[in-house]
């Protein structure tokens, strides 16, 4: 499959592609997942 951008736009389109699953990211989320269990016992499991 031909490549259809050149260098630049290439490198512009990547570079607006941001990251998930950071390090801040997850400790928030680990974070919130305690308390939410530690406040409602019922809850087992959560996806994120």
């Amino acid at each position: 499959m031909a490549d259809v951008h050149n260098k630049k736009t290439r490198s512009y389109n990547m570079s607006m592609i941001r990251s998930k699953d950071t390090k801040p990211e997850i400790m928030v989320r680990k974070f919130l997942l305690i308390r939410l269990i530690n406040h409602n016992k019922k809850i087992s499991f959560l996806s994120f």
